[in-house]
């Protein structure tokens, strides 16, 4: 039996990354491997069944970390000791295989944890290298990554708050932090036995940042809704939905700008918001002075069969995530759902041509009428063969660690 690590760094808040992990350790699981969940920084609010799931089988560190960008000796020593228990933990466990998610402090911390360790180390880039949740982000590309962000960034520019302003505005402290965790992060990498990334999109940009070869690996989700491959499928409501985080980089408050020019023309529509996240009295500011107020309802997070229910008998969902892949659009479409994306999003292009994935811009280009025509014109079974032939998670899941 392989053991493996699966060692994730970053946010354990609701949404896609924790799920895929769980998805494929539990396929793992089934073919003779053992994996542990490891996490670094489990301190936030649990509120999710991917949270809840990901921390009752997780080996967690308790040592708090200031998110501030200081050079002050006790930062240093949070650091050290944080890598010192990452260090115990994996020589405790003895892993043939450390895998991570993501593409920034993980692998680094990995690898300063591992120093002088035999290490087997698979990373998969999850989502684009500018999937941000807020501004400050886009200040990683600093160093030895600037020449990469330029060339790649093209397809990006139209989205408000990617752009290098922000690196140029921070301190001089930051500037040299964030130039030294860059020459570490390639070195990471580049040290790292196999990367793969769930879309061609991805596998571009990062051999753009890393100048190797990135395999596609595009299982993601493991369950789907069987009512529609049985011809069953209940009928549609006057109804779009958004489900998942309520942070910037999902666009929230765009896509209710595209409910409002569908509720101009289709009597009866009403949008659904379910989720929760920072962003969230933004996003209730702004419906409070919508002309169609009663027709948006935000409602927070939601029970699981609540959430089934509300995709089921929706005419689509909307999720403009400033992404290449999100796991709730896979979710929808496997219930056979078609879903309104942005032009990051890079899924199997047979779903863009049987009509399932609509881009924003293509949507607000359309009569009211006729988007519903199309929505309903959607082959809900076909849509759910496509996710099961290309995304759910398989054997093929193997490749992490053969």
């Amino acid at each position: 039996m392989k053991k493996i690590i699966w060692f994730e760094v970053s946010s354990i808040a609701w949404g896609g990354g924790p799920q895929f992990m769980i998805n494929a350790g539990e396929k793992l699981s089934q073919l003779d491997c053992k994996v542990t969940f490891v996490h670094l920084n489990c301190s936030e609010e649990v509120e999710s069944r991917s949270e809840l799931d990901f921390v009752s089988h997780c080996r967690t560190n308790q040592i708090g970390m200031d998110k501030s960008y200081t050079f002050g000796l006790s930062r240093f020593r949070r650091v050290f000791d944080r890598l010192r228990w990452l260090r115990r933990t994996i020589k405790d466990l003895k892993p043939d295989t450390i895998i991570t998610t993501g593409q920034w402090e993980s692998s680094s911390w990995l690898m300063l944890a591992c120093l002088g360790l035999p290490i087997n180390l698979s990373v998969i880039v999850y989502g684009s290298v500018f999937s941000f949740s807020n501004d400050n982000d886009i200040t990683k590309f600093a160093g030895v990554f600037r020449q990469a962000y330029r060339r790649i960034i093209k397809d990006y520019e139209s989205f408000e708050h990617i752009s290098l302003e922000a690196y140029e505005k921070l301190s001089f402290k930051r500037r040299l932090l964030n130039n030294a965790e860059s020459y570490l992060r390639y070195w990471a990498n580049r040290k790292a036995r196999r990367i793969f990334a769930l879309t061609g999109r991805v596998a571009r940009e990062v051999e753009a940042m890393y100048g190797r070869e990135v395999k596609p690996l595009p299982l993601s989700i493991t369950e789907t809704d069987d009512v529609v491959k049985k011809g069953e499928c209940k009928p549609s409501e006057l109804k779009m939905v958004y489900f998942g985080r309520l942070i910037k980089s999902k666009r929230v408050i765009e896509a209710i700008k595209i409910f409002e020019h569908l509720a101009e023309q289709v009597d009866g529509l009403v949008f659904h918001i379910l989720g929760s996240g920072v962003e969230r009295p933004a996003i209730e500011a702004y419906v409070a002075q919508s002309r169609f107020k009663d027709a948006i309802k935000v409602f927070g997070f939601v029970a699981e069969e609540v959430l089934k229910h509300e995709i089921e008998t929706c005419l689509c969902t909307i999720n403009l995530d400033i992404a290449d892949f999100d796991l709730t659009t896979l979710e929808s479409l496997g219930m056979g759902k078609p879903v309104v994306v942005s032009k990051i999003c890079d899924l199997d292009k047979q779903l863009f041509d049987m009509g399932a994935l609509l881009s924003e811009a293509e949507v607000l280009a359309l009569q009211g009428g006729q988007l519903l025509d199309r929505l309903k014109a959607v082959d809900g079974a076909e849509v759910v063969s496509v996710v099961h032939a290309n995304y759910m998670v398989d054997e093929r899941v193997l490749q992490l660690v053969d």
